[in-house]
């Protein structure tokens, strides 16, 4: 691979071989430097460039002239000296003395003995087919580019072991992906954050041709199950699955993934995706599930939870999307002995939710979000007794859970687009219900603006005149969506 500044010396080597010239766009200066910043500092709190570093950042930018392969390189090198002026001083060197030795060439390598590439955030469209000759390349990271589609020569990567493709424009994979035979990890999907919560929100991807070969594949996520008569069959035959995400599954089609998941021992997570909101999930096939599995993740209608959940005595984490429950089903889910993280959205269809005594024994985070009949929660002494997060975004509910003072382990309370008659009866000194969550050292009420971002206020800051207004004084934490743990890490993919 060549890559050159002057395009006679590429029209020149055209014309001698059979090579393929790809131009690569020039970014602006600004949109150069942060992505130089951006790739420089990414595992820094801030990834602003500092004063003292920012004139050679601005060299180091114009030296690359803008090409986002370029400057991601040097960044992914800069990475790993911090913030030492000295560092970069060093590196700022050997670029001007390569350059003032060689200055028609930016960089002339033997790029086949590369193992790894990330080139996220880079503003990439396309890639050339040449990247498919990269024979001993290991991990290829391109999220969040703008690509819209890989190269078919990528069938070429046969030492491949890591693809991730999250938040990308790609859709479908057009090159015969059971040639990657070494491939492990394999991420493509994009899910948008900017729009209210659907099952539209989040797009997988489609594979043509057999994958069933790929015995040494451990994450799938996520695959698009309504194309292909095949297609959940070649899934039978990756039985060293840890992580799978499927989306777009039909009712018909939940036997075939069930027997599927049946033969994955080592299954560790599992995201199962329906094709629209009147498209049952239908789950009920399997016998005995991977006692490994510790993540659950079922978007769409259930007529009633599956009976092999009750097995699950690993399970840490459930998530029901769209499941339209009724309060027995939610039963079978208290005595799951190891689950702490339980997040129900228009999952439940009831008016009265009751936690007994004696359930959810380990529950830390439980989220109750736009159950839009729930009109009432009760929870009982000895019931939820090490919760620390609890998070409630129901627009019927009109008083905070009734025994929400005995949960003396919450740490935080979170309120989405709540009825400002329940947020008016827990201000502090004037509200009646106040003394009731008087103990949890944090509350916050989160006020949607768009799609799943909410700005966020503390209670303590608020006044009853200003509930109803959209000038309450912000305690600024960023913005939070209901697709987001509370540490900010999202829970809807992987």
């Amino acid at each position: 691979m060549l890559t050159t500044r002057i395009m006679d010396v590429a029209e020149f080597c055209k014309f001698h071989s059979l090579v393929h010239v790809h131009e690569v766009q020039s970014l602006p200066r600004d949109k150069a430097l942060e992505l130089l910043c951006n790739k420089a500092f990414q595992f820094e709190d801030h990834q602003q460039c500092p004063p003292e570093l920012t004139e050679l950042a601005t060299y180091i930018v114009e030296k690359c002239e803008g090409l986002p392969l370029a400057i991601v390189a040097i960044g992914g090198v800069l990475s790993s000296k911090g913030k030492d002026i000295s560092q970069w001083q060093n590196l700022c060197n050997i670029l001007r003395e390569e350059l003032e030795s060689n200055p028609q060439l930016v960089v002339v390598a033997k790029f086949k003995l590369v193992k790894m590439i990330d080139l996220e955030g880079a503003p990439l469209h396309s890639l050339p087919e040449e990247f498919g000759h990269l024979f001993n390349l290991r991990y290829l990271c391109l999220k969040n580019t703008k690509l819209k589609e890989l190269p078919k020569s990528f069938a070429g990567l046969q030492n491949l072991e890591t693809l991730d493709l999250r938040q990308s424009q790609v859709r479908e994979i057009s090159f015969e992906l059971n040639r990657l035979q070494k491939l492990r990890h394999l991420r493509i999907f994009n899910e948008d954050y900017s729009v209210d919560f659907s099952m539209a929100s989040l797009r997988g991807f489609k594979i043509h041709g057999g994958y069933g070969s790929l015995q040494d594949l451990q994450t799938l996520n996520y695959l698009e199950a309504d194309h292909g008569v095949n297609l959940l069959i070649d899934l039978r035959k990756l039985t060293n699955l840890k992580k799978l995400g499927v989306t777009k599954l039909t009712r018909e089609n939940g036997k075939d993934l069930c027997i599927a998941v049946e033969k994955m021992k080592q299954l560790e997570y599992l995201n199962v995706c329906s094709t629209s909101v009147d498209d049952v999930l239908d789950l009920q096939f399997i016998s005995s599930p991977p006692q490994s599995l510790w993540h659950l993740t079922l978007r769409g209608p259930l007529q009633k939870l599956p009976d092999w959940i009750r097995a699950l005595q690993n399970l840490t984490t459930i998530v029901l999307d769209w499941s339209g429950l009724a309060d027995d089903s939610l039963r079978v889910l208290e005595d799951l002995l190891n689950l702490s993280s339980l997040c129900l959205r228009q999952a439940y269809d009831g008016q009265d939710l009751h936690f007994k005594e004696g359930g959810f024994q380990k529950l830390k985070l439980l989220k109750l979000l736009e159950l839009k009949e729930l009109k009432m929660v009760m929870i009982c002494k000895g019931a939820l007794p090490l919760l620390e997060n609890l998070h409630i975004g129901c627009s019927q509910l009109m008083e905070v859970p009734s025994g929400i003072q005995y949960l003396r382990m919450l740490e935080n309370l979170e309120l989405y687009d709540m009825p400002k008659e329940l947020i008016e009866t827990l201000l502090p000194h004037c509200g009646k219900n106040n003394w009731m969550i008087a103990h949890v050292p944090v509350i916050w009420v989160n006020i949607k603006l768009q799609g799943r971002l909410h700005d966020s206020y503390t209670l303590q800051s608020l006044k009853m005149s200003e509930i109803a207004t959209t000038t309450m004084p912000r305690m600024r934490r960023g913005r939070l969506g209901f697709g987001q743990w509370p540490n900010g890490s999202k829970y809807g993919g992987n």
